[in-house]
Order: structure tokens, then C-alpha cells, then sequence
């Protein structure tokens, strides 16, 4: 007899039941693991910001730690600087080698930093051209110590002014600086920097004389004035004039050394003819003519005005002039030496 395959009411119910709890089950599952999903994405994130927190303190501890041992173990004193003396006497042209000699620098942590030292600066100069000079010393830290050591020079001179040609300038000449020059021991060439007074004016297309004053300073604060006289002179009639050659237009004597003001007189240029001093200091024309009526000049024939005190230290000039008789009318031609006493 075959099986009875068909369920009775209770089994029906049973396995309905079964299928729906089956079915709940399986929705629950599928639910659940959507929820895991977002769950893991959540969770990840809520990991890599604890990490990123956690890596962050222990940056900030470690850059704490370094810093704390960094400024404790820094070095907090600058160099110690020593001098055998704090003046000295140097030439013009020492170099810092010898500016620095005698000066030692020792620092606590780096031991001897004497060479670390450097010259920052050399004042201008203060009382007996004398120069305050500032040098520094450094350690491995950086920290600088400065301390201050006097110059005296033992052959310091002032600027000194030179000239090649007399201050005589043609009307209407825009430079009337003309030759002047100066050089210094301790600068060289300042040339460049001489300036004319403005308190002084040249009018250049009015013939006269007129006083100026050039002025010049170096790096050490030394200016020097040079007042003179500056001639603007009629091109027009200056060829009849007599003139004058001298070996120097500028000179510097010391205070009580007197000059000899015809010594610098090398020719003179009268008539046509040149006068050229010889050995015995007259002037002479080296090749003169038959019948020539003036063959020479003698130191008594020139007027010269010295208005030169050698015994105070100054600006001079020395004004030479000479007359020609020998045309239709006197004409009288000058020039001027300047002499510096100091």
C-alpha cells in the first residue's frame, strides 16, 4: 500500500511556519549585512581618525622632546673677548691681520673662537686722528660679543690737493675744476670726490677773478678746503699777454719751512719769445737774435706779491706778474702759486 503523501492540517501549518521563518531569516541576514557593510565603513573611518590622533600626539611629544633638549642644550653665553691693549699704533695701509693682533676670543662651549674675529667698523676721525675700531667674535651659536680698540696712524696725512695748471680759464669754460686733483693714504684717488662751495659763484662769461673754495673729505672724516682764486680770463687778448710757466701751481710746506716763490718760475713767454730758466735761475732765450734787445728775464724783473705766513698753518697764494713795454701798449700777464702750510 502506497504511502499517504498528503499532510494532514497540523504538518500543513508546521511547514508554513518553517518557510516563513526561513524566508524572515533570510531578509534579516541580507538586512544585517547591509548594515555591516556601512558598519565596517564607519568603523575603518572611526580607526584611521583614532590613528591619525594617535600619530599626531606622538609628532607633538617628539617635536616637544626635541625642542626641550635643543634649548637645553644650547649654548646661552657669547665669546669672551681679551686684549694685550686696547690702542694701537698701525700704518695707513694695515691690514686687519695686524689690526687684530692681540686680541684673543674663548668661548665656554667652543673653546678658542679667535678666528671668528672680525673688523666690523673703524669710526671717523675723533681727537689726535684718532679712530675708535669695533671688532666681533662669534661662536658655533651664533651669539656675538663686540668690543672697541683705538688707532693711532703713525704716517697719516691729510688729503692732498694737486694741480698741473694754473686756476685760469677762457670765458665761457663749463669746467673750471680744470687739472685739480687729490689723493689720500688712506683711500687712494678721491678726485671724484671734490666739490666746489656753494656759498661761492664763477659767472664763466664775465672776464675776473673770483674767489672759490674746493673741498674734499675721506672715509675717515678728514675734509679738506682749498680756498683759491679762479680767473676767467678774454681769449681775445690773452695772446699779447706775457706768460707764465711754473713747475708747480700747488705746494705743501710744514709750519716755519718758508718757499722760494721765483725757484718754481721755469719760463716766461714775452713778445713772441720763450724764456727758459738755466742753472743759475735767470731766464734766458736759448737762441737769441742780432740786435735782440731782451735776451733775458732776471728775478727783479717780476713783481711778485707773497702774501704767504709760513708760520701759520693756511691757504696762500703768490701772485706773479710781468709787464711787456715792447708794443704799442702795456700789457701785463700773471699767474698764481698756491701754498698750502700745515
Amino acid at each position: 500500500m502506497a504511502p499517504d503523501r498528503r499532510k494532514s492540517g497540523t504538518d500543513h501549518k508546521k511547514y508554513t511556519d518553517s518557510f516563513a521563518w526561513s524566508q524572515t531569516r533570510t531578509e534579516e541576514k541580507i538586512f544585517y549585512a547591509c548594515l555591516t557593510g556601512k558598519d565596517q565603513e564607519e568603523c575603518l573611518m572611526k580607526k584611521l581618525r583614532i590613528f591619525s590622533m594617535v600619530v599626531f600626539v606622538i609628532a607633538a611629544a617628539s617635536f616637544g622632546y626635541f625642542k626641550y633638549e635643543q634649548i637645553n642644550s644650547k649654548d646661552n653665553q657669547a665669546p669672551a673677548i681679551a686684549m694685550d691693549t686696547d690702542s694701537i699704533q698701525v700704518s695707513c695701509q694695515a691690514e686687519d691681520g695686524e689690526l687684530l693682533k692681540g686680541i684673543k676670543a674663548m668661548d665656554s662651549k667652543d673653546g678658542d673662537v679667535t678666528g671668528s674675529l672680525i673688523v666690523e667698523s673703524v669710526s671717523n676721525f675723533m681727537e689726535n686722528h684718532t679712530r675708535n675700531m669695533t671688532v666681533v667674535a662669534f661662536d658655533s651659536d651664533n651669539h656675538a660679543t663686540k668690543a672697541a680698540r683705538k688707532i693711532t696712524y703713525t704716517d697719516y696725512v691729510s688729503p692732498t690737493f694737486s694741480l698741473t695748471e694754473p686756476l685760469r680759464f677762457a670765458m665761457n669754460t663749463q669746467d673750471i675744476m680744470g687739472t685739480l686733483t687729490c689723493s689720500d693714504v688712506l683711500d687712494g684717488d678721491i678726485t671724484g670726490k671734490i666739490k666746489m662751495s656753494s656759498e661761492y659763484y664763477v659767472q664763466a662769461d664775465v672776464a675776473g677773478e673770483y674767489p672759490m673754495v674746493y673741498q674734499v673729505a675721506n672715509s675717515a672724516g678728514d675734509v679738506q678746503k682749498l680756498p683759491v682764486t679762479v680767473e676767467i680770463y678774454d681769449p681775445s687778448k690773452e695772446a699779447q699777454k706775457p706768460q707764465f710757466e711754473l713747475s708747480e701751481y700747488l705746494v705743501y710746506t710744514s709750519v716755519g719751512n718758508a718757499v722760494d716763490p721765483w725757484s718754481y718760475v721755469q719760463q716766461i713767454t714775452m713778445g713772441g719769445i720763450k724764456f727758459v730758466r738755466g742753472e743759475d735761475g735767470v731766464l734766458r732765450d736759448p737762441n737769441p737774435a742780432e740786435k735782440q734787445e731782451r735776451t733775458a728775464i732776471t728775478a727783479d724783473e717780476v713783481q711778485i706779491t707773497n702774501q704767504a705766513d709760513f708760520n701759520t698753518p693756511g691757504t696762500y697764494e703768490i701772485l706773479y706778474q710781468i709787464t711787456d713795454d715792447s708794443g704799442k701798449e702795456s700789457v701785463t700777464g700773471q699767474v698764481r702759486l698756491i701754498v698750502v702750510v700745515r
